[in-house]
């Protein structure tokens, strides 16, 4: 089918604000007293509370395509699996720093760092990519291949993946730290994990991925938005295509 979506207004378009992105953070040796990490751990679970909602969601509509190869179905697939995968790493990403908040022994803080940088690099490996950014193995790649048939998104496209491109290329994203953490080798492990342990610099890394994925979820919804537009617009105008 050749689908031409056009603007439509029975749902809302959100502007990306991409300066708000990325921004450069340094480390200020900041730790959070009792108190204050308390708030925070209430404001994360909050967000898994209604994440996990939305994670059920999503899978369920993934579950419930139909394998028949269309220009439709294949929109669809590609914009719910996309979300799945955002909605379920920064969920995973969040539950992970809470676990690293909360831990109140060396030990315990030290694996939990370890087992975030392993989130940090696999999550930003699945949503871009580093060899081959952007590749057809990475979920930003698929978006890639139906995004003619979002022509009005094209420069956003094209913005977001630059951004993603230079997070790609700039930074190692802990690559070295994610190989041992998921090989174990005692010896090497150990040592890494005695590294200096900087809970402001571990918190500013986790955002580099938070921000990755954010910018991604806001131009993914947009996305399903304008989709939804258009099947509403479809049925109004021809409800009978929609009849079994």
């Amino acid at each position: 089918m050749g689908i031409n979506i056009n603007d439509l207004e029975f749902f809302p378009i959100h502007r990306i604000e991409y300066e708000r992105w990325f921004q450069s953070i340094k480390p200020n040796g900041f730790t959070p007293n009792q108190e204050q990490r308390e708030e925070i751990v209430s404001i994360i679970n909050e967000r898994i509370m209604i994440n996990s909602e939305g994670l059920l969601l999503l899978h369920d509509c993934c579950q419930k395509l139909d394998e028949e190869d269309s220009d439709y179905l294949h929109i669809k697939q590609t914009i719910y699996a996309a979300l799945l995968y955002i909605l379920q790493t920064t969920t995973d990403c969040m539950v992970a720093t809470k676990f690293f908040l909360l831990a109140d022994q060396d030990y315990d803080k030290r694996y939990a760092r370890g087992k975030l940088k392993v989130i940090m690099n696999e999550g930003f490996k699945k949503l871009y990519g580093f060899l081959a950014p952007g590749g057809t193995d990475t979920y930003w790649g698929k978006l890639s291949s139906i995004m003619q048939f979002f022509p009005k998104f094209s420069s956003d496209f094209q913005k977001i993946s630059a951004l993603l491109d230079e997070q790609s290329r700039t930074s190692s994203w802990w690559k070295h730290e994610r190989d041992l953490e998921v090989h174990l080798d005692p010896i090497e492990l150990y040592n890494s994990r005695q590294s200096e342990l900087n809970e402001s610099e571990v918190m500013i890394d986790t955002m580099k991925l938070i921000d990755a994925l954010g910018i991604a979820e806001q131009f993914v919804w947009n996305l399903h938005t304008t989709f939804t537009n258009w099947l509403n617009k479809l049925y109004l105008e021809h409800p009978e295509y929609f009849k079994e």
